[in-house]
């Protein structure tokens, strides 16, 4: 989900443009859009989802709302980007939108670079986004997330004082390799004590056996995976469990949606709250 480093210092909340327009009566935002990067059934996109279907039953008059799943982890080519703009165009030719929800960074960038296409003027609100790029336009705001790989951390070395080594791992997609390199630049190799080791290209099978060889006094941290080295594509809160399950270290997560008792606590804003208002809960949620 989208850019900079998530959501507490953020001014604006995803959807305040358009909820206080519908409030004003103008005609902004009549028409919205809603395009999600994941596909619909991700248990994080349907979170989001039910957060902004929830500010928006607020709305004192009626508001279109249309969405698009576009998948982009598993259909994220060049020539499938450019299906899927042109797809967007001609599905939405003859209704125009008065406002673009975006949700994630990787379709916030696929619609900032086709706007002229199917967007033209229309004015975009992001969510999901660690760091946006660089020199939005005026009429393109939202908010950012906060998947704090930092306060994790620091969560797992007030819970376990004693430890010396963190592992953290991410997959290979496009999505886990920016995982890796962001939590790469934020830890580096030792953090709050901890000596780091970051684990990656790996099969499923591969990251299980891995997180089983660890040992009890060092700590894990699991990113995502949405695809293994074998090419294989998962959800990637239970490709988390799996792991978080064979391992013999305690599992942390930055992601509200991983915790399912396998997860033992991660410092994260949960998902309904990006979808809802873009003010999250920030802090430790441990199980």
């Amino acid at each position: 989900m989208v850019g900079g480093d998530w959501f507490r210092s953020a001014a604006l909340v995803v959807l305040a443009l358009v909820m206080a327009a519908v409030a004003c009566g103008s005609a902004f935002a009549e028409r919205l859009l809603i395009i999600y990067e994941n596909e619909s059934t991700q248990p994080a996109t349907m979170e989001i989802a039910k957060g902004i279907s929830a500010r928006l039953s607020e709305a004192e008059r009626h508001v279109e709302i249309y969405a698009e799943h576009l998948d982009l982890v598993r259909f994220g080519s060049e020539g499938d980007r450019q299906r899927l703009i042109a797809y967007v165009r001609a599905k939405y030719a003859d209704k125009p939108m008065d406002a673009v929800l975006v949700v994630g960074p990787g379709v916030l960038r696929l619609v900032l670079g086709a706007r002229g296409a199917f967007a033209p003027g229309v004015p975009i609100v992001f969510g999901g986004i660690r760091q946006p790029p660089q020199d939005l336009p005026d009429d393109v705001t939202g908010v950012i997330s906060r998947f704090d790989v930092a306060g994790t951390l620091d969560l797992a070395r007030r819970l376990q004082p004693d430890a010396k080594a963190l592992t953290i791992m991410t997959g290979s997609a496009t999505f886990d390799r920016d995982w890796e390199k962001t939590a790469r630049e934020i830890a580096g190799e030792h953090y709050s004590g901890f000596d780091i080791d970051y684990v990656s290209g790996l099969s499923l099978d591969g990251f299980k056996a891995k997180a089983a060889a660890l040992s009890a006094d060092s700590a894990l941290l699991i990113l995502t995976i949405f695809a293994d080295a074998d090419g294989v594509s998962y959800v990637p809160r239970e490709a988390a469990s799996k792991v978080a399950a064979s391992s013999g270290a305690p599992v942390y997560s930055v992601y509200s949606s991983y915790f399912d008792g396998t997860i033992l606590a991660g410092h994260v804003s949960t998902f309904e709250a990006v979808g809802r208002s873009g003010d999250g809960v920030s802090g430790p949620d441990a199980l």
